[in-house]
C-alpha cells in the first residue's frame, strides 16, 4: 500500500460514527466480516464513563485500540483471526482476546479473562469497525495508520495523561495478583506438607504382620504347600490314602499366632 492508501484507510478505520456494537457484529455475521482486515475498537459513552470512573482521568477520545487480523481461511482455528472470528470468538466468546484481558484489567481485576459482569458489558459497549482487506496489506498498513484520537490500549510516546494512569493501574493490578498467586502456592504447599505428615504418622502407627496359608485339611494332594520368601510352609496333612483332589487355601493365620 501506498501512503496515500493509508491515509484512506485511516478515515476509514478511525471513524468512530461507523462503529457497530460488538454484539450485533456477533449476531449478523456479515460474509465480507469473514475475511482478514483491519479492527478499531471504541467504546460509547457509557462505556467511556465506567473507564474514567476507574482511571480517575478523562480519557482523550473513545478509541481503545486497533489491529490486523490475518486469517488465511476460515478452516479451523483460523476462524479466530478474521473479523468476526476477532469480536464473536474473542472478544465476547471464550478464546483468548487482548482487548478483553486488558479491559478486565481496569473493570474486573479479581477475574484474568474477565468477569460476566464484563462479558455482559462488552457486547453492548464496545464498538468495532471492520476494514476488509488483504493479509499483506493489513500487516504492512496496521503499524503506519495514525489515529485522530490517542488509543487508550496502544500507547505511543509521548504518552498521554490517561494512557500514563491506565499503565499505573495495570501495574497495581498485576502486582496484586502476583501477591495473590504467592500467598495461594504457599497455602498449597503447607497443606501438602500436612497431608504428607499425617500419611507418615499414620504408617509408623500400622504394625506390619506377616501371614501364611495353612494348607487344606482336606484332599490328597501328598505335597507341601510353595515355599514364599516371608511365609512359614508346613508339610500337607492331607491322608495319604485319600482320592487326589484340589488342593485349597483355608483362612490365612497370622505367624505371630504359630507355636
Amino acid at each position: 500500500m501506498t501512503r496515500l492508501d493509508a491515509a484512506a484507510v485511516s478515515a476509514v478505520l478511525f471513524d468512530e460514527f461507523a462503529g457497530l456494537p460488538a454484539g450485533v457484529v456477533a449476531a449478523e455475521s456479515w460474509s465480507s466480516w469473514h475475511r482478514p482486515g483491519l479492527l478499531s475498537f471504541w467504546v460509547d459513552d457509557v462505556g467511556r464513563a465506567d473507564l474514567e470512573a476507574v482511571l480517575g482521568v478523562p480519557m482523550d477520545g473513545h478509541l481503545l485500540s486497533w489491529t490486523a487480523v490475518t486469517a488465511d481461511g476460515e478452516r479451523g482455528e483460523a476462524v479466530l483471526d478474521t473479523l468476526w472470528g476477532s469480536v464473536a470468538l474473542r472478544i465476547l466468546g471464550h478464546h483468548f482476546s487482548v482487548l478483553r484481558y486488558r479491559l478486565a484489567v481496569l473493570l474486573s481485576p479479581e477475574v484474568h479473562s474477565g468477569s460476566r459482569a464484563l462479558r455482559a458489558w462488552l457486547p453492548d459497549h464496545v464498538q468495532v469497525v471492520g476494514h476488509p482487506t488483504d493479509i499483506e496489506s493489513a500487516r504492512e498498513v496496521s503499524e503506519r495508520l495514525q489515529p485522530p484520537v490517542p488509543a487508550l490500549l496502544r500507547p505511543v510516546e509521548p504518552r498521554t495523561l490517561a494512557q500514563v494512569r491506565e499503565a499505573e493501574v495495570r501495574a497495581a493490578v498485576q502486582a496484586e495478583r502476583r501477591r495473590g498467586s504467592e500467598v495461594r502456592r504457599r497455602r498449597i504447599a503447607e497443606v501438602r506438607a500436612q497431608l504428607v505428615a499425617r500419611r507418615a504418622g499414620q504408617s509408623e502407627r500400622r504394625r506390619p504382620r506377616t501371614y501364611r496359608w495353612l494348607w487344606g485339611e482336606w484332599g490328597g494332594c501328598g505335597r507341601r504347600p510353595p515355599e514364599t520368601p516371608g511365609f512359614r510352609s508346613v508339610p500337607c496333612h492331607c491322608r495319604a490314602d485319600a482320592a487326589p483332589e484340589r488342593p485349597r487355601y483355608s483362612a490365612a493365620v497370622s505367624t505371630e499366632e504359630l507355636p
